[in-house]
């Protein structure tokens, strides 16, 4: 499987510059398409590194529902990574085993791929939702009938097909670092005027958060051994990681390790013709109650997993409105049929829900 690196850019130069060198030893291609009103040098410094450098015009950029079939014909890899030109990617993608094994998956369509928001002065990134984990599709099969691409700046795009979702690798974001508070301000300010709120993103002084080393990978959680069950409802549930505190009325992201300790695969949907057989999930509950507190939000699984086979994943969750100690606990669920819970022992966690987050600016640091 052949890959194609994509990258759109606007007065980089400087940009291309920084990110490119490292790109060239992952892709077996490069293509990067520049916006014609650039006037920085862009075209001449794309040039040093690709044969194919393709003018976009800037009325065709200003959305990927344009911008990418434009560009997709000059595309010749069997998957495209399309990459931004103030992102590097994690180290993992210089391996070319791990490329090798996503792209060789014949499950999957399209790869979603975290983005970590790199902080000044470039050495941690913010490990707190929403910046955490900010799911990116940003790899898929170069099947230009396969893609509806929404034509809103950060509106959803849709691809057929089974998803995959990574943990062990990311894009780094280094917007933070690059650009100063004005322009970040005149960013969100452009954002705005067109439906997009971005300032939850982009004006982290503004918000709590906690931090992780730029290299950071959460470990496995130790899980008892691997016992094959004969019911579809087993599975071994751990919390990786959590945040520090969990702040009531609000949303916290959560890493899970789960495994299939049951006698079928758990299957994602494929965005057309099959919904999930087996969605993640979560309870609260008092910590003198047994009783779960509401409903919420179903989570696909990052990817198919067979009996025996485990994942890291994201979750993020909506906290109590009320704050108090209480008991979180992840599940599985087969929608209209049973949660693993009611089948199989999955451990809570004793959580304390706080009232309110501390002032605007400040940042524990994990």
């Amino acid at each position: 499987m052949s890959l194609t690196i994509l990258i759109f850019t606007i007065n980089g130069a400087e940009k291309l510059a920084t990110i490119v060198p490292p790109l060239l030893g992952v892709a077996d291609e490069l293509v990067i398409g520049v916006d014609d009103s650039s006037s920085d040098g862009s075209f001449d410094v794309a040039r040093t590194f690709t044969d194919t450098v393709v003018s976009v015009p800037h009325t065709v950029l200003a959305s990927r529902s344009t911008s990418i079939p434009f560009i997709l014909p000059y595309c010749t890899g069997d998957w495209v990574l399309r990459i931004d030109h103030d992102e590097t990617l994690s180290p993992q993608w210089s391996e070319r085993n791990y490329v090798h094994r996503l792209l060789s998956n014949r499950s999957v369509t399209h790869i979603w791929i975290p983005r970590r928001w790199i902080l000044p002065p470039g050495n941690r990134y913010i490990a707190s939702f929403p910046w955490q984990p900010d799911y990116q599709i940003r790899l898929f099969r170069n099947l230009p009938s396969f893609l509806q691409l929404s034509p809103d700046l950060h509106g959803g795009d849709v691809i057929v097909g089974e998803p995959y979702f990574v943990t062990d690798s990311w894009i780094n974001h280094w917007d933070l670092v690059w650009h100063d508070r004005a322009a970040r301000e005149a960013k969100v300010r452009f954002y705005a005027q067109r439906g997009y709120a971005g300032a939850e993103h982009y004006l982290y002084e503004e918000c709590p958060y906690e931090t992780r080393p730029l290299e950071w990978l959460p470990d496995a959680a130790r899980l008892p051994a691997h016992e094959a069950s004969a019911s579809p409802f087993h599975a071994s549930l751990r919390c990786v990681d959590v945040p520090n505190d969990f702040y009531a009325a609000s949303r916290a992201t959560v890493i899970l390790h789960v495994r299939n300790d049951s006698c079928r695969s758990f299957i994602p949907g494929n965005g057309w013709s099959r919904d999930p057989n087996v969605r993640a999930s979560y309870h609260w509950r008092a910590s003198d109650s047994d009783v779960a507190m509401l409903e919420y939000p179903r989570v696909s699984l990052p990817y198919r997993l067979d009996p025996g086979a485990s994942a890291l994943m994201f979750l993020v969750v909506k906290t109590p409105t009320e704050p108090g100690r209480y008991l979180f606990q992840p599940d599985l669920v087969e929608e209209h049929v049973a949660w693993f819970s009611h089948h199989c022992a999955i451990p809570a966690l004793e959580v304390v829900v706080r009232e309110a987050p501390p002032e605007a600016g400040a940042s524990p640091v994990k």
